[in-house]
């Protein structure tokens, strides 16, 4: 996904990456796009390692340090369109913490697993507002919608789950 996101921003227009970290930050999309600072710079150096970005110069901000502007390459714009279609394509079953939980459901006790549902239910009701609150910062609200409704699904599961059977 990393190389998608970078991808897609260098297809924008050539940027170093704290313009990078900056727009992820400041535009509002680093709830919907988080990724490490240190990510941001390992992903720039591969994609110019095999071609798909190139180093354009130098930049300079007074006394900060230098930083090296990225642009895509056409082999990077190429590569860029097979990602997405490949984001389009690929339906990867979401393997999550919580399936863990769920297998050894049995080292826990009823009271405990109706307690951990609680929270998680909890947790993304939250995680629903915050959807709503992060809306208009969603570069595209189809991500809104499939977010929100995979967070809905959820909580629909969690409402029909009973821990006594987990265990």
């Amino acid at each position: 996904m990393a190389r998608l996101l970078i991808l897609w921003l260098l297809a924008e227009q050539p940027m170093h990456g704290y313009q990078i970290k900056k727009s992820l930050t400041d535009d509002g999309m680093g709830f919907w796009f988080g990724l490490e600072d240190a990510s941001i710079y390992s992903v720039l150096r591969t994609l110019a390692k095999h071609g798909y970005a190139r180093e354009l110069a130098m930049d300079q901000d007074g006394n900060r340090p230098q930083r090296t502007k990225y642009a895509i390459t056409a082999a990077g714009r190429a590569y860029y369109r097979q990602l997405l279609l490949e984001a389009w394509a690929s339906a990867p079953l979401p393997v999550a913490a919580l399936d863990v939980a769920l297998a050894a459901g049995g080292d826990l006790k009823p009271a405990e697993i109706t307690k951990a549902v609680a929270t998680r239910t909890t947790r993304l009701t939250e995680l629903l507002t915050e959807i709503e609150q992060h809306a208009a910062a969603a570069p595209a609200g189809a991500i809104v919608t499939r977010n929100a409704a995979i967070v809905t699904a959820e909580l629909a599961w969690l409402s029909t789950l009973d821990p006594t059977t987990l265990t």
